[in-house]
């Protein structure tokens, strides 16, 4: 859901259990009976009274359009989210919402899926500018209950918390039955995503890309506590267009996916989110720097991953921390880096946080001078 506090009530739109029929090629106007609270103000659009856990249904039979309007525009900043809950009863031939500005203008269309048996949530990231209002279109016979909206933050994602499937522009469902852990979606420009699970049993993820060719699989093992996974160029060799996964659990299933940044263009000290087995076979070409690639681990993101080209890269961010920790005779001593030179510590090691505070202060409180590595490190 949005993060804006000026969120709309659930019985955004309701009142009493109004049916509406609207046959052939019909308009109609309503004036939408919520108040908005926008900047510390509130606009009463109508004082009709509102009834709580109703919504406003609509039953089509050919094609109509249902127009809302603000009693007053509203202005839009940049990445202005509007937020859509709704139910389809009856999936209509096409579904699409229009949204349009003061003088009339068409602001943004974009279609609204039309999944039945689940409720159903559409974020989509409006242009800056002033609203006055939007416009639902139907083709073909369908019914569709409105039951929520709101306008905040564009947030991309994917989200099925076990009743609502909640989706954006960034991550496009497809196909598939959300409470069966069976989906599809599409990435139109990400470099990669993630995907937290909560379920039991097995997983089967298949990926393909933007060209012929371009096809993985992936079995995962999840646990009902939630896992987060990490797919991206480097981990699958291409960056993913369309995924399928398909759940065998036991009990409920919720998930969220979220899309990921090119590496290219994110800061390489930010570590990227990747599960410990995609580590183990990711693409060094897709490294930031050809020394280190820096990562976190998508379940516990304060835990942070190096992988390094080489010992001798790595000897210079962890020997003479690697002694400080755990050789006995020489731990919890820092001494010049010549004393070190030639001398092997660990080809792999855990460090705490609290061991690596003891070693920067007493490096600190003894002035012994830094390597660039280490200074990094800090």
């Amino acid at each position: 859901m949005p993060k804006d506090p000026r969120r709309i009530p659930r019985n955004f739109f309701a009142w009493s259990s109004l049916l509406l029929t609207l046959l052939g090629c019909q308009e109609t106007s309503f004036p939408a009976p919520f108040s908005l609270h926008n900047g510390g103000q509130t606009i009463q659009v109508s004082s009709r009274p509102v009834v709580p856990s109703s919504g406003l249904r609509f039953e089509n039979s050919g094609a109509s359009r249902w127009v809302f309007t603000w009693e007053a525009p509203i202005p839009l900043g940049p990445r202005t989210s509007f937020h859509l809950e709704y139910s389809v009863q009856e999936t209509p031939d096409s579904l699409e919402i229009v949204f349009t500005s003061p003088d009339g203008r068409s602001l943004k269309t974009a279609p609204l899926p039309g999944l039945t048996g689940v409720r159903l949530g559409y974020d989509l990231t409006l242009p800056a500018g002033n609203l006055s209002g939007f416009t639902l279109q139907a083709k073909g016979a369908g019914a569709v209950t409105i039951t929520a909206s709101a306008l905040g933050e564009s947030d991309d994602r994917l989200v099925f918390d076990g009743t609502t499937l909640t989706q954006t522009e960034g991550v496009r469902w497809l196909s598939g039955n959300p409470e069966a852990g069976q989906l599809s979606f599409s990435l139109p420009g990400a470099d990669g995503f993630t995907l937290k699970l909560s379920a039991s049993g097995q997983a089967v993820a298949r990926f393909a890309g933007a060209n012929a060719g371009e096809r993985a699989t992936r079995r995962l093992t999840l646990e009902p506590v939630g896992q987060t996974f990490s797919f991206t160029k480097g981990s699958l060799g291409f960056s993913p267009r369309r995924v399928d996964l398909s759940l065998t659990q036991g009990g409920s299933v919720s998930y969220e996916v979220r899309p990921l940044e090119s590496p290219s263009r994110v800061d390489p000290l930010r570590p990227l989110p990747i599960d410990p087995g995609s580590l183990l076979t990711y693409d060094r070409a897709a490294w930031r720097r050809p020394d280190f690639e820096l990562f976190s681990w998508g379940a516990f993101p304060h835990v942070l991953l190096f992988d390094f080209a080489d010992y001798a890269g790595q000897a210079q961010f962890f020997r003479r921390l690697g002694f400080f920790v755990a050789v006995k005779g020489e731990a919890g001593q820092i001494e010049p880096e010549e004393y070190y030179r030639g001398r092997h510590v660990y080809n792999a090691h855990d460090y705490r946080p609290e061991d690596l505070a003891r070693f920067f202060e007493l490096a600190r409180s003894s002035s012994v001078s830094l390597n660039e590595q280490e200074t990094l490190l800090k």
